[in-house]
């Protein structure tokens, strides 16, 4: 089981306003434990469904990617950006 996160711990990760990520449990989030009132008892959730569910919502067919696919893809478009600033041969890096 993935260790999860208090809401505000969550936030202040993620660079986000508490109330965003209440909203984004109110639309669907996956959350580990509900929060209920009261000082101390805010919902816990996880960090990595968290960014999934969002993923999915901005763009579903990242979202149903594998790691490693996304990592080469990522590889290949910094590739193509330094091929096309010239940056590549002036830094001496390679697709190695």
């Amino acid at each position: 089981m993935t260790a999860g996160v208090p809401l505000a711990q969550a936030a202040k990760q993620l660079r986000l306003h508490r109330s965003t990520l209440s909203k984004w449990l109110k639309q669907g989030a996956p959350c580990l434990e509900e929060g209920r009132d009261g000082r101390g008892h805010s919902a816990i959730v996880n960090l990595d469904a968290l960014m999934r569910w969002k993923a999915g919502k901005l763009a579903p067919a990242l979202a149903q990617r594998h790691d490693d696919e996304i990592l080469t893809f990522v590889e290949a478009a910094l590739l193509d950006a330094l091929k096309r600033d010239d940056l590549a041969r002036r830094t001496k890096m390679t697709s190695g």
